[in-house]
């Protein structure tokens, strides 16, 4: 009596599972879903939702992949700009020569000759020298202040191969002796 009502139980499962997947036949879930009247039933919502997610995921992927492209091109563009910065460096380092050269109680700064001035600034002063005073002229080959500075230093370049001179620099005048008072 068991063995037969375990077999009653199997071939009622067996019935139950034969039910089901003759439900749709042979048909896929998207042709399933395909009649309007089967999209409330939940299998269509989740097979919906499925589909909107695949393509969500394929949109993505070749944004992911474009934007690869772009960042790939990218580091092509960086590299050559670096390659090319490093190229005009080493050019532009080969016979560049500076110097700078500090000058006391002037108002013109100058460069010797095949020099370049770059820069000039007033480096010291006291408040009872004027103080800091303003640059009136300056071009490629001098800066005028306006009046005389205590100290300015005068910044100038060579470029090319005779730019390895040595830039000499005179003495600062002496300085003027004050009167001693006669007692």
């Amino acid at each position: 009596m068991r063995v037969l009502k375990m077999a009653a139980a199997a071939s009622l499962l067996a019935l139950g599972l034969a039910g089901c997947a003759s439900r749709s036949g042979d048909q896929t879930i998207a042709a399933y879903c395909a009649n309007p009247s089967r999209a409330g039933f939940d299998i269509c919502k989740v097979n919906s939702d499925l589909l909107s997610t695949r393509s969500d995921v394929a949109r993505n992927r070749t944004d992911i992949e474009a934007t690869r492209q772009i960042a790939n091109g990218a580091s092509a563009s960086a590299a050559l700009a670096q390659q090319t910065a490093q190229q005009a460096l080493s050019k532009a380092s080969e016979g560049f020569n500076c110097t700078t050269r500090t000058l006391r109680r002037a108002q013109v700064g100058s460069c010797d000759a095949g020099y370049v001035l770059t820069s000039c600034t007033q480096s010291r002063y006291t408040t009872s020298s004027g103080g800091p005073t303003v640059v009136r002229d300056i071009d490629d080959k001098q800066c005028r202040f306006a009046t005389r500075v205590l100290e300015m230093k005068v910044r100038c370049c060579q470029v090319g191969a005779a730019g390895y001179s040595t830039i000499s620099v005179p003495p600062p005048p002496p300085a003027p002796e004050r009167p001693r008072p006669v007692s």
